[in-house]
């Protein structure tokens, strides 16, 4: 799969939303911005979901010094091509 990043700004999510209670519990807030590149194109390399919330998992702008894809709220994405790889496994 493949998703292009439409916002990288966590204050782009409202202020007292349920998602942005969650977010603050996976990204430091004092920032505001995500490490990711607006109109950049990601590889999905996985999705989960945890507590109700889906996640993608992507090489972000910081993976060179991570060597791991990280989690990311759908919030901040829109799908460009929706084929799942054939590497992946369902379970």
């Amino acid at each position: 799969m493949l998703v292009r990043c439409t916002s990288n700004d966590l204050r782009s999510v409202a202020a007292h939303s349920p998602l942005r209670q969650e977010l603050g519990r996976w990204f430091d807030t004092d920032s505001n911005l995500l490490p990711l590149r607006v109109g950049g194109l990601y590889v999905l390399y996985g999705l989960h979901v945890k507590d109700g919330w889906l996640r993608y998992f992507l090489a972000d702008e910081d993976y060179t010094a991570t060597q791991y894809p990280l989690p990311y709220f759908p919030v901040f994405f829109d799908v460009v091509d929706r084929r799942m790889s054939r590497c992946w496994a369902v379970g």
